[in-house]
């Protein structure tokens, strides 16, 4: 499974009205489980829940906003969120979405604001394409189209097996592309983990390889929540500048 997403998307809400819906959205989707924390600021707010328990919740899918259900709340008809006391729960969903909405009551609030926060349950891998510069042109018409596979492969003794894969948009006739696009990978753990990169050339016929490499990520020291820059030579040029791309790992822990 993968995802292009962000790993960790936020809002924060100031002077909630009643029954507002208190949303945060993002361009890019996600899918699977994942956890939202309704964190007060001050004064006082909450969240809904329907009647069986569950957080009154909504998901944006296709840009139009649907229900959800699976949204396990407190047990409660509304619930009290008090400083330093965040509300979560978790909830999971097939169909790619781009937004979640938690509806808030005020009750007392007095200028009061919270801050919405998703996070997907599992340790993520958060990996940034940003560029690769100086890439042969292999087109005798045109130029190269340049497009990246990521693999995350868990490696064997006699050989890798692929836990996850993820592709990146096309861009025509560029041998310097930028991408600055993002691409998540659940994963418990970085021991004996490998994220290879293949980039390839768009063609009618067959996609011809411009270059890869492998990051041994357990020998990169990734440390929760800081972002690591990475330069990788994807290849070699004999008669012109190696052809590097430029990465941004980022481990949840």
């Amino acid at each position: 499974i993968f995802f292009r997403v962000i790993a960790m998307a936020k809002a924060t809400l100031t002077d909630v009205p009643d029954c507002h819906w208190s949303e945060v959205t993002w361009m890019n989707e996600i899918t699977g489980e994942f956890t939202v924390t309704l964190e007060n600021v001050s004064g006082r707010i909450g969240a809904y829940e329907q009647p069986d328990g569950k957080l009154d919740m909504m998901v944006r899918v296709n840009n139009e906003w649907q229900w959800i259900e699976g949204m396990e709340g407190p047990g409660e008809n509304a619930r009290e969120c008090l400083p330093g006391e965040p509300l979560s729960a978790t909830a999971t969903h097939s169909t790619p979405f781009t937004g979640v909405r938690l509806r808030t009551p005020t009750w007392g609030t007095g200028g009061s604001g919270c801050v919405l926060t998703l996070r997907p349950t599992s340790s993520t891998l958060v990996v940034e394409l940003v560029k690769i510069v100086n890439l042969a042109d292999e087109d005798k018409i045109g130029k190269s189209d340049p497009y990246v596979i990521f693999k995350l492969q868990k490696d064997g003794w006699l050989h890798d097996s692929t836990l996850a894969e993820a592709k990146s948009s096309k861009k025509k006739d560029e041998q310097n592309p930028v991408y600055n696009e993002q691409f998540l990978f659940t994963h418990p753990d970085l021991t004996d983990t490998l994220l290879q990169m293949n980039v390839k050339d768009d063609d009618t016929f067959k996609d011809e390889s411009l270059g890869e490499y492998t990051i041994k990520l357990d020998e990169q020291e990734l440390e929760p929540g800081v972002p690591k820059e990475v330069v990788v030579k994807v290849d070699d040029n004999w008669f012109s500048k190696d052809a590097e791309a430029t990465l941004v790992l980022t481990w949840t822990g």
